[in-house]
Order: structure tokens, then C-alpha cells, then sequence
């Protein structure tokens, strides 16, 4: 087989273009004198600061508000009434089944934390939850602010 016409030009086209990369790469190469460059600063190198110096043009600036100036009112300062409110996270609980007899263990899906059901007897906390009882058709969960009592649904044992 003969090379053809196409693949002579791109060997040549690829050749030239090393060629040219050698001779700039050797023109760029640093010479001794210019090793030795005077650095010029236009402006005077401070002492550094102390630490307490720092924490005081640090805390005088205040990089974290839009002002960067302090906030007049502290947060722990603020009335009750004037405190933002935080909404608590109301877990979506079901309880999916009851295992066993006295004593009994259910079966509770939702729980904050954890994937699919957990298995929780009397007494057990699961995240902020207190099972308090347990009966043979229903759970009673205390949470930090609710209580849940969870019922079986009607087409379950």
C-alpha cells in the first residue's frame, strides 16, 4: 500500500509545527541576566500586626454584615415577642405494624434519621421521639412539643 497524498501533508503539516515549537521554546528561555530582576513595591511594607491589633480591625470592620458596620441590637437582647421564630420540623409518622405480644414492639416509619421502619419497644427513644406505650393496636409517641398516637389501619390485624 502507498501512502497517500493526504497523509504525506499531515506528517509535513505536523514536522513544520514541532519546527516552529522548537525555535520558540528556545527563544523563550530565560537568560542570566534576566534571572536578576530588582522587584520594585510602590508602597512601604508594614510591620505586622499583633494578634489583639488584628481581632480589633478585623471586629471594627464586621466582613459578614452588608454595612459592615456591628448590629445595634444584640440577638440575645431582642424582646420575645420580636425574636424570630424558628418552625419545627414536624415528622410524617405511620406506623406500619406490631410485633409480637406483651410485650409488644411496633413498627414506625418516618422516624427523623432513619431509613424505612425502625423497630421501637416501650421506653426506646428514637431522635427526639419517647415511645411511651404500646398497645396491641396503637403507639403513643412523645416528641420535645407534640404527642402522636398512631393507630393500625382498619384492613391490618
Amino acid at each position: 500500500m502507498r501512502p497517500s497524498l493526504a497523509e504525506f501533508a499531515l506528517v509535513g503539516t505536523t514536522l513544520l509545527g514541532l519546527g516552529i515549537a522548537a525555535t520558540r521554546w528556545n527563544s523563550v528561555l530565560p537568560t542570566p541576566e534576566a534571572a536578576v530582576l530588582p522587584v520594585v513595591s510602590s508602597r512601604p511594607i508594614a510591620a505586622p500586626l499583633a494578634n489583639a491589633d488584628l481581632a480589633n480591625a478585623l471586629l471594627a470592620r464586621n466582613p459578614f454584615r452588608h454595612s459592615n458596620r456591628p448590629a445595634r441590637v444584640r440577638l440575645g437582647d431582642l424582646p420575645a415577642s420580636e425574636r424570630p421564630v424558628v418552625a419545627r420540623y414536624r415528622p410524617t409518622l405511620t406506623l406500619k405494624g406490631i410485633i409480637g405480644g406483651p410485650p409488644w414492639t411496633a413498627m414506625v416509619h418516618g422516624i427523623p434519621g432513619r431509613r424505612g421502619s425502625a423497630i421501637l419497644a416501650v421506653g426506646e427513644r428514637a431522635d427526639s421521639l419517647l415511645v411511651k406505650s404500646i398497645g396491641s393496636n396503637r403507639v403513643v409517641l412523645v416528641g420535645p412539643d407534640t404527642t402522636w398516637v398512631l393507630t393500625l389501619g382498619r384492613d391490618r390485624p
